[in-house]
C-alpha cells in the first residue's frame, strides 16, 4: 500500500506490483528481476543440508511492535486467528513437526503464550545472523505465512505457500487479484485441507506457467539488474 514515484521499479515477478496502478503511482517503467535477497542469502549460500526438515514452516514477523500495519479494526484479531489455526492443526495432528519462523527475535508474548504447551511447534529465529528462512523453507513439506514476501519468492521457485487471511480482510499485504485468490486461505477448514494435501501428497496450487507472475527465478538477479539499467 505504498505511493511510489520513480523512473524504474525492479519487481519480484511479472505481476507482483500490479496494485500500484490503484494508487496513481508515477512509475515510468517496471522490470521484473526476481529476489535480490534470495540470490544473496540462498543461491550464494546453498548449504541447506545442515538444516532440519519440518512438515510445516510458517513465516512470521513481529508486527505487534507497531500499529503501522493495522489497516482495519480486525487486523490484530485476524493475525492471532492465523496462529490459532496453526495451533489447532498441531493439536489435531500431533505427529506433524511445525516451525514458526521469525527473523532475529520474537517479541510477542501473546504468541509465545499461545504455543508454550505445544510440543510439536517450535519458534525459530535466524542463526548466526544468517537469513536461513530460505533453507528451512526449501526443506519443509509445506509453507504458509501471514504477510511475508517469502511466500511469493517460494511460489516463483516451484514451492507453493499459503497466505492465511481469516475473513479475507488483509488486503494491504495481499491485494484482491487472480494471482492472490489461488494462495489466499480465509477459513480453517480450507487451511487444514490444503496444508495436509501439501504435506502428504505434494499437491500443486499454482500452475508452473503462472509462477513468474509472483517471482522470477533468482539465481542471477544481479545480472538482471544490470541488464535492466541497460534497457532503461
Amino acid at each position: 500500500g505504498m505511493f511510489i514515484n520513480c523512473d524504474l521499479l525492479l519487481t519480484l515477478g511479472k505481476k507482483s506490483a500490479e496494485n500500484l496502478k490503484n494508487y496513481q503511482c508515477n512509475v515510468q517503467k517496471k522490470i521484473p528481476v526476481g529476489s535480490l535477497f534470495m540470490e544473496s542469502h540462498f543461491f550464494t549460500k546453498n548449504n541447506q543440508n545442515s538444516f532440519p526438515v519440518y512438515d510445516l514452516i510458517s513465516f512470521e514477523s513481529n508486527q505487534i511492535d507497531t500499529k503501522f500495519h493495522s489497516i482495519n479494526e480486525n487486523y490484530f484479531q485476524d493475525m492471532y486467528t492465523h496462529f490459532e489455526w496453526i495451533k489447532k492443526l498441531s493439536l489435531k495432528f500431533p505427529e506433524l513437526k511445525i516451525g514458526l519462523k521469525h527473523k532475529k527475535t520474537i517479541s510477542d508474548k501473546k504468541e509465545l503464550e499461545m504455543f508454550k504447551n505445544s510440543k510439536n511447534v517450535s519458534h525459530l529465529v535466524n542463526l548466526q545472523n544468517e537469513t536461513d528462512s530460505y533453507h528451512l523453507g526449501t526443506k519443509a513439506k509445506a509453507l504458509c505465512t501471514w504477510t511475508s514476501t517469502l511466500g511469493y519468492e517460494f511460489i516463483g521457485h516451484g514451492k507453493d505457500c499459503l497466505y492465511l487471511d481469516p475473513g479475507g480482510r488483509n488486503t494491504a499485504f495481499l491485494r484482491n487479484s487472480k494471482e492472490n485468490s489461488k494462495i489466499r486461505v480465509t477459513d480453517y477448514e480450507e487451511f487444514e485441507s490444503k496444508i495436509i494435501n501439501l504435506i502428504k501428497n505434494n499437491t500443486k496450487i499454482v500452475e508452473d506457467t503462472e509462477r513468474e507472475n509472483y517471482c522470477l527465478e533468482s539465481s542471477s538477479v544481479s545480472q538482471k539488474i544490470i541488464k535492466a539499467f541497460e534497457q532503461f
